[in-house]
């Protein structure tokens, strides 16, 4: 399944009775930039509540430092455990969101690339939507198991509605599964275009969740390396300016 790099990924979530939810995967700039306000408005007061508290002490630290005096290991400790405050919400922010709405009975429909929240949303609903009024030939199909990407079968019946209309076996993608599907249908053609639907969804389905579980673990790495990247500066800065004074 092939989709715009540049789109945002969004995990949207259904609760019966308050609607769909949808949280971007990777950082989130609303939690780096508005931290505390974020926090509040989202639900965390616990946490909001922590960084209070630290920015107390914090700023109590600082009054009390002798701004003349060379930096010592103290200091470099307070200024990389705030440096690090600093960035975190940014970074596991939207993590919070998503075991925020696991907790609440929020039901997580699917992850999906889109432009935006509201876009996300459109589209799960959509999808949906065509779960439930799509095909009508998916009705005689016995689901074994539930499907990660619920468009599988409506994709997969696509090889077979252009396989009908051209007469041409080269629209049916796997002839692995279309061989395999002719033998357990003893040559009926109507049961073997059956279980080749059903073979082939299972397979787009684990195709699609393989994809989206790459990106999802790409993303993730890469906030944990600029993380760390920041981590790494802030040591160089202090560093430098402990030996300049």
């Amino acid at each position: 399944m092939k989709y715009n790099s540049v789109m945002k990924v969004f995990t949207v979530y259904k609760h019966e009775s308050k609607g769909y939810e949808a949280v971007k995967v990777g950082f989130s700039w609303p939690a780096f930039i508005l931290s505390g306000w974020w926090m509040l408005v989202k639900g965390f007061i616990f946490v909001l509540i922590f960084y209070i508290a630290v920015g107390v002490l914090g700023t109590s630290y600082y009054n009390d430092m002798d701004m003349n005096a060379p930096y010592n290991a103290n200091d470099f400790f307070v200024f990389v455990i705030s440096l690090i405050l600093w960035f975190y919400p940014g970074f596991y922010g939207n993590s919070w969101l998503h075991k925020k709405y696991k907790n609440k009975g929020y039901t997580e429909l699917k992850t999906i690339p889109a432009s935006s929240k509201e876009a996300a949303i459109a589209i799960a609903k959509n999808d949906e939507k065509e779960s439930v009024s799509d095909i009508k030939f998916e009705k005689n199909i016995e689901e074994d198991s539930e499907l990660f990407y619920e468009k599988a079968y409506s994709v997969a019946y696509e090889e077979i509605k252009d396989y009908e209309q051209y007469n041409d076996v080269e629209y049916i993608q796997n002839s692995d599964f279309w061989a395999r599907a002719f033998a357990q249908s003893d040559g009926d053609e109507k049961k073997q275009k059956v279980i080749y639907v059903k073979l082939r969804a299972k397979e787009l389905d684990k195709e699609y969740e393989k994809k989206l579980t790459k990106d999802y673990n790409k993303q993730k790495n890469k906030n944990d390396v600029m993380l760390i990247a920041v981590i790494i500066i802030a040591l160089a800065i202090v560093i430098g300016i402990a030996s300049s004074t």
